[in-house]
C-alpha cells in the first residue's frame, strides 16, 4: 500500500491550520470580537460557548464533516458557528 492509499486527501491545505487555531475557544472569542462589531459579541465567554459534533450523515448516507462547530447560548437563545 503506497502512501496515498493511508493519507485521507486534504482539499484545502490551509483547512487544518484554521481547524487548529479556531479549535481554541479564546482565539475564537477573539476573532469574534475582531471582526463583529455587535454589542452582543462583548457578551461571549469561554462559560458559554460549547463544541458541537461536527459530523453528520446526509439524508443519502454519505458522511459530511464540517471543520469546526460552536453553540454559544446568549440571553437564553442558541447561536450556531460554523465554519
Amino acid at each position: 500500500m503506497d502512501s496515498s492509499e493511508t493519507q485521507p486527501d486534504v482539499h484545502q491545505p490551509h483547512d487544518s491550520t484554521y481547524r487548529f487555531l479556531l479549535s481554541s475557544k479564546k482565539l475564537f472569542i477573539e476573532l469574534l470580537r475582531s471582526f463583529v462589531h455587535r454589542g452582543w459579541v462583548k457578551q461571549v465567554d469561554e462559560a458559554n460557548i460549547e463544541t458541537i459534533n461536527q459530523t453528520f450523515v446526509l439524508p443519502d448516507f454519505k458522511r459530511k464533516e464540517a471543520d469546526l462547530v460552536y453553540k454559544v447560548r446568549l440571553n437564553g437563545r442558541d447561536i450556531i458557528f460554523f465554519y
